[in-house]
């Protein structure tokens, strides 16, 4: 997780994977609920860029919105 570009209260969560073994046991909504506290910290929107529908499906259950509105982004979170 870093700066997104040159600003610095915008996160981008980036090359986040779980194993296609190890999905659909909690592990990676474990994992981003951490990085969203950690963020929290240091932030005050989180985005992140995904092409595939079952990631779309994934990071909005978690609360992450759908939209264009920050550059090379598909979906955000106000921290």
């Amino acid at each position: 997780m870093h700066s997104f570009s040159s600003t610095p209260t915008i996160g981008r969560l980036r090359r986040f994977y779980v194993k296609k073994t190890h999905r659909r046991l909690g592990l990676g909504s474990l994992l981003v609920k951490r990085i969203i506290l950690e963020a929290t910290d240091h932030f005050n929107v989180l985005v992140l860029y995904t092409d595939t529908e079952q990631a779309d499906r994934f990071y909005t259950s978690l609360g992450f919105l759908k939209s264009n509105r920050y550059s090379h982004s598909t979906h955000y979170m106000d921290l």
